[in-house]
């Protein structure tokens, strides 16, 4: 894994299974060890008060127990910092917490402009995320919630083989980056239904506009192979 440059999190499943094999390995080890029957007395309330004190202070870089505000004051006082596993750019907090904002704000935008089209329309409108992120948002937000949105489209990864579902991409509702002079290239009738605006989200996520798209023009016309996108 380090050598594909995966990220660190791919074989995070493995290692409880992995500490409890080595524990028990040593355990078997060093279990007649007069060695360290005499030096459990001291060095075994030593070692295990280290490694209390060292997993408290690391405590928030891998668990959400702090809020955003005091992450950000924590870990600029002890100069932790976690690493970067995108090579986007990133905001105040890192991706991993990150990711975790804007989804609340980006459902309830895109079901409000859902319940407001007409029982014809909500048959056939798509939804269409240009992330698995966005998508996925939608898609259990939705359920979560009962909010008996269609299911969210998207070109990235997996979602671009689950297609459009029939839906008509002649009336979308859209959360994208695109500005509204690129996306008018493409519809007739572009309506601007909401912003994300979550300031402790990813950058890029931040940069995404919700729109009600009415109108595909002839000289755009929509192919979903277009829409692909890998990585």
């Amino acid at each position: 894994m380090f050598r594909l440059h995966a990220k660190d999190y791919y074989l995070a499943p493995i290692y409880p299974a992995l500490f409890a094999a080595g524990g028990i390995a040593w355990e078997r080890r060093f279990a007649d060890s007069t060695e360290v029957a005499r030096a459990r007395i001291v060095a075994f309330p030593v070692l295990e008060s280290l490694l209390l004190v060292t997993s408290l202070i690391l405590l928030p870089m891998s668990s959400p127990v702090l809020r955003p505000a005091a992450w950000v004051l924590y870990t600029t006082a002890l100069h932790l910092h976690g690493d970067e596993m995108e090579t986007f750019a990133t905001g105040p907090l890192p991706q991993f917490y990150a990711d975790r904002f804007g989804w609340r704000q980006e459902v309830e935008t895109v079901a409000k402009a859902y319940q407001e089209l007409s029982p014809q329309e909500q048959t056939r409108v798509c939804i269409f995320a240009s992330n698995y992120g966005e998508a996925g948002a939608i898609d259990f937000l939705g359920r979560r919630w009962g909010l008996h949105l269609p299911p969210a489209i998207s070109g990235q990864n997996n979602y671009w083989l689950w297609g459009t579902h029939g839906c008509d991409p002649n009336l979308v509702i859209a959360v994208i980056p695109d500005s509204l002079s690129e996306i008018s290239q493409k519809y007739e009738s572009v309506t601007i239904v909401g912003r994300m605006n979550a300031p402790y989200a990813m950058p890029f996520e931040r940069q995404r506009t919700i729109y009600l798209l009415r109108g595909r023009r002839a000289s755009a016309p929509f192919r979903w192979s277009d829409e692909r996108y890998y990585f």
